[in-house]
């Protein structure tokens, strides 16, 4: 089953510029995956409920063709990709008032039993049953390590960093992740593409370390709570 949704880019969606940024675009994701995920009858909170069960990210992989201006129309066709025993891809394709393809993102999921912290069949709940379609774009997440990175920032986890399963939110991680670049990069140096791996969960007063290995366009970051990743992310810019 394939959904469609059409919105207009909000103030809240943009930063430093008058366009759509990339936290305003996680922020979109994450909320429209809510909504396709209620429209299938299988949101974290019901499946919590019934279940014990609820979706964690494993893995998101943006792309960004174009600017997406403040107050344009936009339309998100969101439809499931990928199934295996324990994991989901959900697609994203976001195209802008002429039809393009603006933005692109790809969104792992799994099942994790709220009781024992471990994975769970998507079969538990009848999700394996669902259809899945082909992707618009082709390739899949790749495999990258982070080595050799210098520490940027070291932060500590607030209260409005965590969401209602009591870890830090998805996007919050490209919040922390941004303020640790001098404005001014951010200002000058578009970012085409990130993927992230969500590893392991941190939690309210955690103190995280954010480390980046940077060669030419290729940044790839690192987020460590002592010895043990928590994330790791891998952007490309445009120069």
């Amino acid at each position: 089953m394939i959904f469609s949704y059409t919105y207009k880019v909000r103030a809240s969606d943009c930063g430093l510029t008058t366009n759509m940024e990339l936290v305003g675009a996680f922020n979109c994701v994450e909320d429209i995956c809510s909504e396709y995920l209620a429209a299938l009858g299988m949101t974290g909170i019901y499946l919590s409920k019934t279940y014990g069960v609820t979706w964690v990210y494993t893995k998101h992989k943006m792309q960004i063709f174009k600017p997406l201006p403040w107050l344009s129309p936009y339309t998100v066709k969101c439809f499931l990709s990928k199934m295996s025993k324990v994991t989901t891809v959900v697609d994203f394709a976001f195209y802008d008032e002429s039809g393009d393809l603006a933005i692109y993102s790809q969104l792992e999921m799994c099942l994790i039993d709220l009781n024992t912290s471990r994975i769970s069949a998507l079969s538990a709940v009848g999700f394996d049953k669902l259809e899945v379609h082909k992707s618009i774009l082709p390739g899949s997440f790749s495999r990258f390590a982070v080595t050799n990175a210098t520490q940027k920032d070291r932060v500590v986890v607030k209260n409005s960093n965590i969401d209602c399963n009591n870890h830090t939110n998805n996007t919050e991680y490209i919040r922390l992740l941004l303020d640790s670049y001098p404005m001014e990069h951010l200002r000058t140096r578009r970012i085409k593409s990130i993927e992230v791996n969500y590893i392991n969960q941190s939690r309210l007063g955690e103190e995280l370390v954010i480390s980046v290995a940077a060669e030419d366009n290729c940044h790839k970051v690192v987020f460590t709570r002592g010895d043990t990743q928590i994330i790791k992310c891998e952007i490309f810019f445009d120069k």
